[in-house]
């Protein structure tokens, strides 16, 4: 678990680069938001705070976008209303960040070392 939440930091600096945008936080869905232990650890891999909280999250958005098209529900404002109603979302804080940030340097240079 420790080397795929190294992995999603090389895919987020990779974002923020292809980007040009920062990215202050992650929102995890799916079923992997259900395992605390590799959320807590992306948290702190990343050093960003994560929300998990839809496990069923393409479901939920074409629901909520079926509701829009049907004119039940007037935007995707009002749709992130419902869904942040409906449902209960956890927030997971970054620990530890020194230690990661070092754990993530060296992971790099291995990676750099071996190719």
């Amino acid at each position: 678990m420790e080397s795929l939440a190294l992995k999603y930091r090389t895919v987020l600096d990779k974002m923020r680069e292809c980007t040009g945008k920062p990215i202050n936080r992650l929102h995890v869905m799916g079923g992997g938001s259900r395992n605390r232990l590799l959320t807590q650890y992306t948290a702190n891999a990343l050093n960003l705070k994560v929300t998990t909280g839809i496990t069923e999250g393409t479901a939920v958005g074409n629901i909520i976008q079926q509701t829009i098209g049907d004119g039940k529900v007037k935007d995707w404002q009002e749709g992130h209303s419902i869904i942040r109603n409906s449902f209960s979302f956890e927030t997971f804080l970054p620990e530890n960040s020194e230690r990661w940030a070092s754990f993530f340097a060296e992971k790099e240079a291995l990676f750099k070392k071996n190719r």
